[in-house]
């Protein structure tokens, strides 16, 4: 198999659809389209969001988190849609209680993802791992130092895989650092 042929390209849904199921549908659809291999979304419970946290920035967030929501409901029919357009379909959890919103339809994901802010959430990537899915795992804003501890924490369990992402949107050419990918396969030793 050459490099290229394990290459797979997941379409980022996040929270793109603005809590409507509809855009989200033509979402998938172009996914699908466009030749991806998975989409992924993103899962937050409003009670939990922010609810707390008084830091600069949060409320546009809050706000933002809310007028984005879609249902776990909402989740596993677009979870069923895009099986159906023959994609993979992964979620990311932000908080280990998020994940239990979803708990009797946890099998219908085909992977999980942990986001960059939370890569150093350890009690939320373990609780993923024991659901015996792959466990994928942003290193965006983080240091080498974290990256460090984080691959030796989970290194050998191969339902982890560490990702190169950079917290930087829209992705300048300059700032991809593209060559860490090596970096971090030969650091973590997987494929």
């Amino acid at each position: 198999m050459s490099k290229m042929q394990s290459i797979k390209v997941v379409a980022e849904i996040g929270i793109n659809h603005d809590g409507n199921r509809d855009i989200c549908t033509k979402l998938i659809d172009g996914a699908a389209y466009a030749g991806c291999d998975l989409i992924k979304f993103q899962y937050r419970n409003l009670n939990r969001a922010y609810a707390s946290s008084k830091e600069i920035g949060d409320e546009i967030l809050s706000k933002e988190i809310k007028r984005c929501y879609l249902s776990p409901s909402d989740m596993i029919y677009l979870t069923n849609y895009g099986h159906g357009k023959n994609l993979e379909v992964g979620i990311s959890f932000f908080h280990v209680d998020d994940i239990h919103d979803l708990k009797d339809n946890l099998d219908d994901f085909d992977f999980f993802k942990v986001p960059s802010p939370e890569m150093n959430n350890h009690s939320l990537i373990d609780e993923l791992l024991n659901l015996g899915k792959k466990v994928l795992c942003s290193t965006g804003a983080h240091s080498q130092s974290d990256i460090n501890s984080l691959i030796n924490k989970y290194k050998g369990n191969n339902q982890f895989i560490p990702m190169h992402c950079v917290s930087n949107y829209p992705l300048e050419d300059f700032n991809s650092i593209i060559g860490y990918v090596t970096f971090l396969k030969n650091l973590w030793g997987g494929k």
